[in-house]
């Protein structure tokens, strides 16, 4: 099933969601996120540096790209 990218407002910037987020708009629980980004599935960018607490964060188009390889 090919779907149409979610990021359509502004192309030239990425919408990005959270581990909660993503896991709405997949149908999943938060956790089996991340274990798709651990294990390669869904791309994702981790957020913080140094000491600071890490999160990830999705794309939009990581999502759509997830979606579409289904």
């Amino acid at each position: 099933m090919k779907i149409d990218t979610l990021a359509t407002c502004n192309p030239t910037v990425a919408q990005v969601y959270t581990r909660q987020e993503a896991a709405r708009l997949l149908s999943v629980s938060p956790n089996t996120v991340g274990k798709l980004v651990r294990a390669g599935r869904l791309k994702a960018v981790k957020t913080g540096f140094g000491n600071e607490r890490q999160h990830i964060r999705i794309t939009a188009e990581a999502i759509t790209d997830f979606l579409n390889r289904k």
